[in-house]
């Protein structure tokens, strides 16, 4: 279920919005799957920290973070930058006030600047994460972007995927896809 907090927060903003139903996912990766869309279209967000400062970092679930892009984006909107890290689960549930795999992806419900890779505008709707792991937020991308104002910067890669393929002698081996 879509917590109150998510609800109150997108029903203020008058934001248009669509609850979707989906079965229980941990990743973006999944709800991709489950939800049968491609990945591009699916937000993944992910709380780094700079220094001591936290930002919401959010691209099409098909991309991974490129850190020295990342950091670039940083300076430019003032940051410092000299370690770069994503905390662990723990740190995010205290810090800030969420049940473990519920980051959302609304960066100003979370009190943090947010960072947003150039090449999720090539889509026109996103699933975002509202923080449940059996639902999440439909949207126009261009009103999320009104909604969050974040810094749009090219701050990903390409996502090259791993498979587990058997040889024919029965051994394992990895066939990596891009």
């Amino acid at each position: 279920m879509i917590p109150s907090k998510v609800k109150n927060y997108l029903d203020k903003s008058k934001t248009p919005y669509k609850v979707v139903d989906h079965k229980k996912v941990y990743t973006a990766f999944d709800a991709a799957q489950t939800l049968r869309v491609t990945l591009n279209k699916i937000v993944k967000s992910l709380m780094i920290k700079a220094d001591k400062d936290y930002y919401l970092v959010s691209l099409p679930a098909n991309k991974n973070i490129d850190f020295s892009l990342l950091k670039t984006a940083v300076k430019i909107m003032g940051g410092t930058v000299k370690k770069i890290q994503i905390p662990n689960e723990k740190v995010l549930t205290k810090l800030f006030k969420i049940k473990p795999g519920t980051l959302t992806g609304f960066a100003k419900l979370h009190k943090v600047q947010a960072i947003v890779d150039k090449d999720l505008k090539k889509v026109k709707d996103v699933i975002v994460s509202g923080g449940s792991l059996t639902q999440s937020i439909g949207m126009k991308l261009n009103d999320y972007l009104n909604l969050e104002e974040p810094v749009i910067a090219p701050i990903g890669k390409k996502r090259s995927f791993v498979m587990a393929l058997k040889s024919r002698s029965g051994k394992k081996r990895s066939k990596v896809k891009k």
